[in-house]
């Protein structure tokens, strides 16, 4: 098992995920330090540790993404991101939990047009048309858990390392400003 974890591994195994609910309610009691999209993510040093090394736990409820398949795409592309930093980021930051929760829907429920009336006069040309909404599946793979992740890491590159105790987290406004 030590060896999935050694370097030059593209393996995830179990001592590089977090497994019990107590590892993850640790994490998620603090606020989240990294907000992009429909992603929080919180992030939680841990002291003590023998070999630095990070460790993922992904939250993706049923509510907002309600497939198995689509949960299992956005939790396969985060496990792959993290896969290719988590070593380097061990040696530059030392350890840390991670835990990625999707706090939104990825892809936003749209109403339908209401009444047979409407098709009607769609079918004339007298209304528009609805527009034809892209598949759920193009809309999960819009999402880049890289550019998270890097954006992550340039946050604890610019302020020194690991943040201060009582740090709330910044959200990002995805033009260069911060609320």
């Amino acid at each position: 098992m030590d060896a999935a974890v050694s370097c030059g591994s593209t393996r995830y195994s179990r001592a590089a995920r977090m497994t019990t609910p107590a590892e993850f309610d640790r994490c998620l009691r603090r606020p989240a330090l990294h907000r992009s999209g429909p992603f929080a993510l919180h992030l939680c040093w841990v002291d003590g540790a023998s070999e630095p090394a990070w460790r993922l736990g992904l939250v993706v409820p049923k509510r907002y993404e309600a497939t198995a398949v689509g949960r299992n795409t956005i939790k396969r592309r985060w496990r792959d991101a993290f896969r290719r930093g988590r070593e380097q980021w061990a040696g530059e930051f030392g350890s840390a939990d991670l835990v990625v929760r999707l706090q939104t829907p990825l892809v936003p429920k749209v109403k339908a047009a209401k009444g047979p009336a409407n098709a009607r006069k769609a079918a004339i040309g007298a209304v528009p048309a609805p527009p034809v909404q892209p598949a759920k599946v193009r809309a999960r793979e819009r999402f880049d858990p890289v550019l998270v992740l890097d954006g992550l890491v340039e946050r604890l590159r610019s302020r020194g390392g690991r943040p201060s105790p009582g740090d709330r987290g910044v959200r990002s406004t995805g033009d260069g400003r911060s609320r």
